[in-house]
Protein backbone atom coordinates (compact mmCIF):
# COMPACT_ATOMS: atom_id res chain seq x y z
CA UNK A 1 0.00 0.00 0.00
CA UNK A 2 1.29 3.45 -0.93
CA UNK A 3 0.79 6.41 1.38
CA UNK A 4 -0.15 9.64 -0.34
CA UNK A 5 0.39 12.88 1.48
CA UNK A 6 -2.14 15.52 0.55
CA UNK A 7 -1.27 18.97 1.88
CA UNK A 8 -4.00 20.81 3.70
CA UNK A 9 -5.12 23.91 1.87
CA UNK A 10 -5.29 25.95 5.01
CA UNK A 11 -4.36 29.47 3.95
CA UNK A 12 -6.55 32.00 2.19
CA UNK A 13 -5.37 35.07 0.36
CA UNK A 14 -6.91 38.03 -1.40
CA UNK A 15 -4.57 39.20 -4.14
CA UNK A 16 -4.68 41.70 -6.95
CA UNK A 17 -3.10 41.60 -10.37
CA UNK A 18 -2.23 44.70 -12.35
CA UNK A 19 -0.63 45.02 -15.77
CA UNK A 20 -0.25 47.89 -18.26
CA UNK A 21 1.75 46.28 -21.11
CA UNK A 22 1.41 43.07 -23.09
CA UNK A 23 -1.81 42.33 -21.20
CA UNK A 24 -2.89 39.64 -23.65
CA UNK A 25 0.31 37.71 -22.97
CA UNK A 26 1.05 38.32 -19.30
CA UNK A 27 -2.42 37.91 -17.82
CA UNK A 28 -3.15 34.46 -19.33
CA UNK A 29 0.38 33.33 -18.41
CA UNK A 30 -0.10 34.32 -14.76
CA UNK A 31 -3.63 32.91 -14.60
CA UNK A 32 -2.41 29.51 -15.82
CA UNK A 33 0.51 29.32 -13.38
CA UNK A 34 -1.57 30.62 -10.51
CA UNK A 35 -4.21 27.94 -11.16
CA UNK A 36 -1.45 25.29 -11.18
CA UNK A 37 -0.15 26.34 -7.75
CA UNK A 38 -3.25 27.36 -5.76
CA UNK A 39 -7.00 26.83 -5.72
CA UNK A 40 -8.67 29.89 -7.18
CA UNK A 41 -11.86 30.28 -5.15
CA UNK A 42 -12.97 33.23 -7.25
CA UNK A 43 -11.83 36.05 -9.45
CA UNK A 44 -13.38 39.34 -10.47
CA UNK A 45 -14.01 40.27 -14.06
CA UNK A 46 -11.17 42.25 -15.59
CA UNK A 47 -11.26 45.89 -14.47
CA UNK A 48 -9.60 48.69 -16.43
CA UNK A 49 -8.26 51.59 -14.39
CA UNK A 50 -6.20 54.67 -14.95
CA UNK A 51 -2.77 54.67 -13.32
CA UNK A 52 -2.86 55.56 -9.62
CA UNK A 53 0.01 57.49 -7.97
CA UNK A 54 1.98 57.02 -11.17
CA UNK A 55 4.23 59.94 -12.17
CA UNK A 56 4.82 58.73 -15.77
CA UNK A 57 2.57 58.71 -18.83
CA UNK A 58 1.20 55.19 -19.02
CA UNK A 59 -1.47 53.02 -20.58
CA UNK A 60 -4.44 52.08 -18.45
CA UNK A 61 -4.01 49.09 -16.16
CA UNK A 62 -5.88 45.81 -16.40
CA UNK A 63 -6.72 44.61 -12.88
CA UNK A 64 -8.18 41.40 -11.49
CA UNK A 65 -8.74 40.48 -7.84
CA UNK A 66 -8.66 36.89 -6.58
CA UNK A 67 -9.46 34.86 -3.51
CA UNK A 68 -7.21 31.81 -3.41
CA UNK A 69 -6.63 28.89 -1.07
CA UNK A 70 -3.18 27.37 -0.67
CA UNK A 71 -0.99 25.10 1.40
CA UNK A 72 1.97 27.46 0.90
CA UNK A 73 3.24 29.59 3.77
CA UNK A 74 2.88 33.35 3.43
CA UNK A 75 6.57 33.70 2.54
CA UNK A 76 6.40 30.89 -0.03
CA UNK A 77 3.31 32.47 -1.56
CA UNK A 78 4.95 35.93 -1.72
CA UNK A 79 8.05 34.36 -3.32
CA UNK A 80 5.79 32.65 -5.88
CA UNK A 81 4.03 35.94 -6.73
CA UNK A 82 7.39 37.69 -7.04
CA UNK A 83 8.64 34.96 -9.39
CA UNK A 84 5.56 35.40 -11.58
CA UNK A 85 6.27 39.14 -11.79
CA UNK A 86 9.86 38.43 -12.80
CA UNK A 87 8.74 35.85 -15.37
CA UNK A 88 6.71 38.62 -17.03
CA UNK A 89 9.73 40.93 -17.14
CA UNK A 90 9.38 42.94 -13.97
CA UNK A 91 12.76 43.47 -12.36
CA UNK A 92 14.83 46.27 -10.87
CA UNK A 93 16.64 47.14 -14.07
CA UNK A 94 13.49 47.29 -16.22
CA UNK A 95 11.67 49.26 -13.53
CA UNK A 96 14.54 51.76 -13.45
CA UNK A 97 14.90 52.05 -17.25
CA UNK A 98 11.19 51.92 -18.11
CA UNK A 99 9.23 52.94 -15.01
CA UNK A 100 6.08 53.60 -17.04
CA UNK A 101 5.83 49.93 -18.02
CA UNK A 102 4.45 47.47 -15.49
CA UNK A 103 4.38 44.03 -17.12
CA UNK A 104 2.92 42.44 -13.96
CA UNK A 105 2.16 43.59 -10.43
CA UNK A 106 0.83 41.01 -7.97
CA UNK A 107 -0.06 42.27 -4.51
CA UNK A 108 -0.99 40.24 -1.47
CA UNK A 109 -3.65 42.32 0.27
CA UNK A 110 -5.05 39.83 2.79
CA UNK A 111 -3.54 36.67 4.24
CA UNK A 112 -6.07 34.69 6.25
CA UNK A 113 -7.38 37.24 8.76
CA UNK A 114 -4.39 39.60 8.40
CA UNK A 115 -4.37 42.80 6.38
CA UNK A 116 -0.98 42.73 4.65
CA UNK A 117 -1.13 45.86 2.49
CA UNK A 118 -3.48 48.41 4.10
CA UNK A 119 -2.34 51.23 1.79
CA UNK A 120 -3.98 49.50 -1.17
CA UNK A 121 -7.42 49.53 0.49
CA UNK A 122 -7.86 53.08 -0.84
CA UNK A 123 -7.58 51.90 -4.45
CA UNK A 124 -10.85 51.57 -6.31
CA UNK A 125 -10.08 48.21 -7.92
CA UNK A 126 -9.20 46.74 -4.50
CA UNK A 127 -12.42 48.10 -2.99
CA UNK A 128 -14.37 46.75 -5.99
CA UNK A 129 -12.71 43.35 -5.59
CA UNK A 130 -13.48 43.18 -1.89
CA UNK A 131 -17.10 44.17 -2.57
CA UNK A 132 -17.35 41.59 -5.38
CA UNK A 133 -16.54 38.82 -2.91
CA UNK A 134 -18.49 40.37 -0.04
CA UNK A 135 -15.33 40.76 2.03
CA UNK A 136 -15.59 43.17 4.93
CA UNK A 137 -12.23 43.91 6.53
CA UNK A 138 -13.72 43.88 10.03
CA UNK A 139 -15.33 40.44 9.45
CA UNK A 140 -12.64 38.46 7.64
CA UNK A 141 -13.06 35.31 9.67
CA UNK A 142 -16.79 35.22 8.80
CA UNK A 143 -15.99 35.45 5.08
CA UNK A 144 -13.39 32.69 5.04
CA UNK A 145 -15.69 30.32 6.94
CA UNK A 146 -18.05 30.49 3.95
CA UNK A 147 -15.45 29.22 1.48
Amino acid sequence: MCKISIPLLSNYAFITLGCNIDKGIHIPYVLNLLADKVVICGQTPLMTTEPIDFPYPSDDFANIAFVVKTSLSQQEFCDFLHQLEQDCGRNEENSRLYPEFVPMDLDLILWNESLVKPRDLSRGYVQDGLAYFGIKIDKLDDFYKCL
